[in-house]
């Protein structure tokens, strides 16, 4: 494992795992409040082993409220105001890193587990973090529009899909577990 993954993974872990148990908002417009909880419950669940609730389930009872916000997310990721709030939860992160190393506590660390994460620089954490989460998003709304199927999901799919090679094995992975789902039924 190198001290770059361990960084990026490291970032994601802390940054996400932590902002999504405090929860968040999508600040764009939702038609109804429970569309808007539907979105956002739907985007930031960790795991989806064992729940009661089934955020994709859920989030279709809204579709056509949803698919708009679903088609910007995919495009660009989180809007503005979002990022706002993973910033500011990323600098508190980092503020409790900065308290966990000054205490030179070890928690279950080695001594290169610890080199690697004094190492790491706040500008290189903010970015993969940053990086990571609107990754996330964009691949939940793929996974979402990709279930939607409707005419306009699908055009965006495509578009997004042409125009990003980042997202071509995402958008593709989702069309296609979505497509089986379809033949199953």
């Amino acid at each position: 494992m190198t001290a770059g993954s361990v960084v990026k993974r490291l970032g994601a872990l802390l940054a996400l795992g932590t902002f999504l148990t405090q929860g968040s908002a999508i600040a764009q417009p939702q038609p109804t409040p429970d569309a808007g909880r539907a979105l956002e419950y739907y985007l930031n669940v960790d795991c989806f082993v064992g729940e009661k609730r089934k955020p994709l389930t859920e989030l279709l009872q809204f579709k056509d409220a949803v698919e708009p916000t679903l088609q910007s997310i995919l495009r660009s990721g989180p809007d503005q105001q979002t990022r706002s709030k993973f910033e500011k939860h990323l600098e508190r992160e980092w503020e409790r890193r900065d308290m966990f190393l000054k205490t030179n506590s070890r928690s279950g660390l080695t001594e290169r587990q610890l080199g690697i994460l004094r190492n790491v620089k706040k500008e290189d954490y903010f970015r993969t973090s940053l990086n990571n989460i609107v990754s996330r998003y964009r691949a939940r709304a793929a996974f979402a529009l990709a279930a939607i199927q409707s005419k306009t999901a699908l055009t965006a799919l495509d578009e997004v899909r042409r125009d990003d090679e980042s997202m071509r094995s995402v958008i593709a992975t989702a069309l296609q577990v979505h497509r089986s789902k379809k033949k199953g039924d």
